[in-house]
Order: structure tokens, then C-alpha cells, then sequence
């Protein structure tokens, strides 16, 4: 039916059955892509055909917000007289020989554009950096270190008398080490790494208010005290507004969960390159803190995660990397002197061959994807 209908704008109101059923959501998604590829604007998500019976206010404000949405992109593009042009494909040489197309692919990894050069070390009597933390506790700028070897390893300048990692030093046997000479050698450079990804949880944490999960190792965005925590951000063709923190509550009015945007980011290196990787998903809580139950867990990972496919799986990658950089064009990480920089763009690569009508660009691909709606769960309604 979708692909029969020949209206510029296309809504689809499924059954909770059909919502429930992963086949036809996979399906979906795919003919999702193959619309927007001859320029129909479609909405990447079925509708709750029973809650539009049962629910006024859904009607109201997602449904209508997203209708007006529709159509207000097809009148913008007759007033710049713009239209997404149609890819000529050359035929297959057989009916079961791929399509000469390029089509390009895109990775969750930045590459790193601006790295330290020089890793400082000096010996240490301290057991742990939570000691030397301790110990400096009041000074404000603490270079990045960490402690190997009996010595306290950092980006930080410890040639300069006033840097404070001096203060837990236990001699003044200060070396200075090119970052180059290290990458041979794995344990070291390991160091290395393990500095750059400490350095990264603390700008997270210091400038951008996430909170460390470390049983998961991943980042996750806080409520607003007891509100929904909501950002603003631009995917590239227009501003938008994310849920990143969105309560549930159950009967009384009480909170019954939150479900709460997090990601795994961590730099890592491939052949002799480092990069920044991220794995966007959800972390439930009772309180924005504390996990709920483990099968709960389950229960709403299952309910929210059928629908991420590339596509939409790719959107998380661009809204995390948008608020790293803060929506600038690199992330700036500050290490205690020197420079870590992060490029925006993911890496990618171009093929030749591909599938006829899904072969989108990164900036197609985005240009008409809504944030993702904040529907309610089996488990509580949302505030």
C-alpha cells in the first residue's frame, strides 16, 4: 500500500499486533528507504492505530505535530523549488547480479585529528589516584594522569614547577616521553589510550553533566531534578528537541521508571590510528541513578530497541557526537595542556555496488527523520 500510493506525504497506522511483529517492522523500515529515495516524505516509525482510538491527547500533540510536519516540508521544498532528485541506476548485467550504484556506507567511529605528543611521568609513593585525588583535593586544574609502575603518567607539563601532580611526587626524577616512541610497544601504549579515555570521562562529566555508569561503562544523561530532561540540537537541515531523560509514572502518580539515553564512547585504535567510537542505547532507572529490576530491563530494551535499525541506530550516533562537540564543528577534550581533538565526521567509504532505492547519503538519510517518538510502555505512562 505504501509503495502504491502516489501521495508526496505518507503516514502508516498499524495494529499494536502488526507494532509487536519484528518482521513487518524490518520490512517497514526498508520501504521506508526506498520512498525517501524518490523523494516521498515518509515518517520512519508505524502509528499506534489503538492509541489514536484510545487517546486524545496523543492525537492532539505527536500525531498533529507530526502530520504539520510533513506537510510542511513539502511546502518548503515548492517555495525553494528544491526536490530530491532520482538516482539513475544502471541496470544489472543479470537479475541476480548487484546494481552498479554508489552507495556509502558510515561508521560510529571519528577519527582523532589532533593527538598529545608527549606523555610526562615522575615516581610516586601513591597507591592509587584516588590518594593522589585526595591529596590535591581543592586545586582545580588536575592535569590527566593515572598511575603505572610506581609512576604517575600524564599529558600534564611536569617541567613546570607549578603544575600540581608535582605535590604527590615522591622524587623530582621527572622523563619525558614521545607519545611516536610508544606505539610499538603495547602495554605502553595502552597507557596511552587509557589517559585519552580518562581525560574523556572527565570533560563528560565536568562540562557536559553526563553521569558514568561503571558497572556498564557507558555515559547517560541525567533527569532534570524530577522533570524530563529535554535537548535541543541540529542534525544538520533543521533544530530539534530529544527526550534524553523521559519519566514513566504508574498508578498515584508516582514514578515508575525513567528510560534514559546512554552511550559507550571510548577512543581505540585501528592499525596506527586512533579513533573515537560510539555506541548509542538506553539505560532504565528508578531514580535516574539505581537500575531497575533485570528482567524489567529486558522487557522495555526489547520494546524500544526493535525499532533500531541503521537508519535510526546511525541518528543516536549523530545526536551523541553533537552533544560531545557541543554542536561544534570538533570535540575539544581537555587533557592539562595539550590538544585532543575529535573530528564530527564519521569515517566512511563509498561502493560501487549496492541495492537499487537504498542507497541514501548521510545528509539524506537525516534530512526528514523526526526525533523519535515518546510513546507509553506496558510498564507506565509517560508524564
Amino acid at each position: 500500500m505504501l509503495q502504491q500510493s502516489d501521495a508526496d506525504a505518507k503516514l502508516v497506522i498499524a495494529s499494536p499486533q502488526v507494532l509487536q511483529n519484528p518482521e513487518y517492522l524490518r520490512e517497514y523500515s526498508k520501504v521506508v528507504v526506498s520512498q525517501r529515495r524518490y523523494g516521498k516524505r515518509v515518517h520512519g516509525e508505524m502509528i499506534d492505530g489503538a492509541r489514536i482510538l484510545s487517546d486524545r491527547a496523543y492525537v492532539e500533540g505527536p500525531v498533529r505535530n507530526l502530520v504539520s510536519t510533513l506537510v510542511n516540508l513539502g511546502a518548503t521544498e515548492k517555495e525553494s523549488g528544491t526536490r530530491q532528485v532520482v538516482q539513475q541506476v544502471e541496470p544489472p548485467e543479470d537479475e541476480y547480479a548487484p546494481a552498479k550504484i554508489q552507495e556509502q556506507l558510515i561508521s560510529n567511529l571519528f577519527p582523532v585529528l589532533s593527538f598529545p605528543e608527549t606523555v610526562y611521568s615522575v615516581s610516586t609513593r601513591a597507591d592509587s589516584a584516588v590518594t593522589i585525588i585526595r591529596k590535591l583535593r581543592g586545586e582545580m586544574m588536575i592535569p590527566t594522569f593515572t598511575i603505572k609502575e610506581h609512576r604517575i603518567l600524564t599529558f600534564g607539563d611536569l617541567t613546570n614547577n607549578s603544575c600540581p601532580l608535582l605535590e604527590t611526587a615522591s622524587s623530582d626524577d621527572v622523563a619525558v616521553h614521545r607519545v611516536s616512541s610508544w606505539q610499538t610497544e603495547p602495554t605502553r601504549w595502552a597507557w596511552v589510550v587509557e589517559l585519552a579515555n580518562i581525560a574523556l570521562k572527565e570533560y563528560c562529566k565536568r562540562h557536559l553533566g553526563l553521569f558514568y555508569d561503571r558497572e556498564k561503562k557507558r555515559f547517560i544523561f541525567l533527569p532534570n531534578g524530577i522533570s524530563n530532561n529535554i535537548v535541543k540540537w541540529n542534525p544538520g537541515t533543521r533544530m530539534a528537541a530529544r527526550t534524553v531523560a523521559k519519566r514513566f509514572d504508574g498508578p498515584g502518580g508516582l514514578v515508575n521508571f525513567w528510560r534514559q539515553y546512554s552511550a559507550k564512547v571510548s577512543f581505540s585504535t585501528i592499525a596506527q590510528d586512533m579513533f573515537l567510537k560510539v555506541e548509542p542505547g538506553f539505560a532504565f532507572t528508578k531514580d535516574g541513578f539505581v537500575p531497575i529490576d533485570s528482567k524489567r530491563i529486558t522487557s522495555l530494551s526489547t520494546q524500544w530497541m526493535k525499532r533500531e535499525y541503521n537508519a535510526r541506530y546511525l541518528y543516536h550516533v549523530r545526536f551523541w557526537i553533537a552533544y560531545l562537540a557541543r554542536h561544534g564543528s570538533e570535540l575539544n577534550i581537555p587533557t592539562g595542556g595539550q590538544r585532543l581533538e575529535v573530528s564530527t565526521e564519521p569515517v566512511s567509504t563509498n561502493l560501487s555496488y549496492g541495492v537499487p532505492g537504498d542507497n541514501l547519503s548521510m545528509d539524506q538519510m537525516f534530512a526528514e527523520m523526526p526525533e523519535p517518538f515518546e510513546e507509553e510502555t506496558e510498564e507506565g505512562e509517560s508524564t
